[in-house]
């Protein structure tokens, strides 16, 4: 309740009456709510990212099978799909300082409930390849996963992970139809006409950007 209170009262300042880091801590309370994760795991996350972005040349990344979910009456079926891959590492060749080594086997993780929080279910997922990749101690420095679920003929959300060999978060993100629009067909190539540019923009950001303070942002 005091929470709430508080970010009635912040919503009816002026922009110009709190910092910005007040503001945002005010609202943390409510990110973390929605499943953001903790701002000492956010930090964890922009250390690391710094990191990757001061790679060495031809550092290794180990690109998992796409897990591509489609909807069926019975409930969504799930397959790791290795062509599709294939296809992300094609796109990515333009990723500086980065050899790509497609992983022939998936990932052996249990799946984790959607439900109807993306933002939850994206660091819950985060979290499990987290473990999978501690566990697994890959000769790569960085293992990336991917996901595409499917919502009729189109695509409804995606889901992107790059983790590094110790098992730490680099780079997590989620999309949707609005970012991408209600026709982004899950037939074709049109997902990584989508994804593709993004990530590639991403990579260049700041890491505050990314993994903004509290969750916030």
């Amino acid at each position: 309740m005091t929470a709430t209170i508080l970010a009635v009262l912040l919503l009816l300042l002026p922009s110009s009456a709190l910092p910005a880091e007040a503001g945002n801590l005010l609202l943390y309370p409510f990110a973390r709510m929605f499943g953001s994760p903790s701002e000492s795991e956010l930090a964890k996350c922009r250390q690391a990212f710094r990191q990757w972005q001061a790679r060495p040349p031809s550092c290794l990344v180990c690109v998992q099978p796409v897990l591509w979910v489609t909807p069926h009456r019975g409930g969504p079926t799930r397959s790791y799909r290795l062509d599709r891959a294939n296809a992300l590492v094609t796109r990515l060749e333009k990723l500086d300082r980065v050899r790509l080594v497609l992983a022939l086997d998936p990932p052996t993780v249990a799946p984790d409930p959607f439900e109807r929080n993306q933002l939850r279910y994206t660091w819950k997922r985060a979290a499990t390849y987290a473990k999978y990749t501690a566990q697994l101690h890959p000769a790569e420095s960085y293992v990336l996963f991917t996901e595409v679920w499917g919502a009729g003929a189109n695509v409804a959300a995606i889901q992107i992970y790059l983790v590094d060999a110790s098992g730490q978060i680099v780079y997590c993100r989620l999309f949707n139809s609005h970012q991408f629009g209600p026709n982004l067909h899950l037939k074709g190539p049109t997902w990584l006409d989508f994804l593709v540019p993004v990530l590639l923009r991403d990579m260049e950001r700041e890491p505050e950007e990314l993994f903004p303070k509290y969750g916030v942002g």
